[in-house]
């Protein structure tokens, strides 16, 4: 079993594979629906309705919160956690009046 010690002469300290795990994944990141009434209902010269949604669905076997981000852009931490929040989940509705 590794352990985890520094300067170790026997090599326990040595770079793993132990906790390599695949950071693949496949993400619908945006999706957005619109309609545009026509002229002839409004007083306004036109007016539109959206719908738009981030972050939707994310399909991976990554163990952590997202496998999107990192802490660091140093090379040895890269894809380590260390309890960031992942990104969030938003839903956005309007109007556009002209």
């Amino acid at each position: 079993m590794p352990r985890a010690l520094w300067n170790d002469l026997v090599g326990n300290s040595a770079f793993s594979t132990r906790w390599i795990e695949d950071g693949s994944y496949i993400r619908v990141q945006n999706i957005s629906l619109s309609y545009r009434l026509l002229n002839k209902f409004l007083n306004f010269r036109n007016a539109e309705f959206y719908v738009s949604a981030n972050n939707i669905w994310t399909l991976s076997k990554y163990l952590g919160y997202d496998p999107e981000f990192a802490t660091s852009y140093s090379h040895s931490e890269q894809g380590i956690d260390y309890g960031q929040t992942p990104q969030a989940r938003q839903f956005i509705m309007g109007i556009k009046l002209g």
